[in-house]
């Protein structure tokens, strides 16, 4: 499943750069996404983000943004730990990214876009159980932390389409923007944990 999204990710730019209309211009100059990727197995896990991209030139746009993900442990439902105290991988990425908008027409858009990011993972480990206060004490579940500073790497690919146009954000807004929703497909990779998904994000478009 890895590889078939991979080769999305990286095929769907060049499929669509090949049919091009260049007289179909966006008016948006740069997008914000608000969202997610929905896993597509039971061992991957829902991924948050906050993107965005511009356009900076002719031939390459720069996108930078953060990706979130949290989930229990497997090894926890062994141990009957508390709500409030389960052992959660917690999962935060920093991303900047180059890649291209290309404009389908005046409402839809492809953006590719690939980069480095730095990734914070705080794992739990050493998940066990303790006996406190002698024969008739308690039994506690209890585990530790470590964390991880990683080099990491973002791929997306998404298809925007901005049906709602010419909308004020602000009374005191001189540009108009778009709104619609973007879909797609996204993988995040680091040294300890790789993860990807099917992206739906809202989209806002800026002027």
């Amino acid at each position: 499943m890895k590889i078939i999204l991979t080769v999305i990710l990286f095929s769907l730019g060049t499929t669509v750069l090949q049919a091009q209309d260049s007289s179909a211009v966006s008016a948006q100059k740069a997008y914000i996404f608000l969202g997610g990727a929905a896993p597509l197995r039971s061992s991957q896990h829902f991924i948050a983000n906050v993107f965005g991209i511009a356009k900076i030139g002719r031939k390459v746009d720069i996108g930078a943004g953060f990706y979130g993900r949290n989930f229990t442990d497997n090894r926890a439902g062994e141990f009957n730990f508390p709500e409030g105290r389960r052992p959660i991988h917690e999962l935060g990425e920093m991303n900047v990214s180059l890649g291209k908008i290309l404009d389908l027409n005046k409402i839809s858009v492809l953006a590719f876009f690939a980069g480095p990011s730095f990734v914070q993972y705080v794992m739990p480990y050493n998940l066990r159980k303790t006996h406190s206060g002698g024969w008739k004490g308690t039994t506690n579940s209890e585990f530790d932390t470590r964390t991880y500073y990683l080099p990491g790497f973002s791929a997306r690919a998404d298809l925007l389409v901005l049906p709602l146009q010419n909308i004020s954000l602000t009374k005191e807004a001189k540009n108009k923007s778009g709104l619609g929703v973007g879909v797609g497909g996204l993988i995040n990779v680091n040294r300890e944990i790789t993860s990807w998904g099917l992206s739906v994000n809202l989209v806002i478009g800026l002027q």
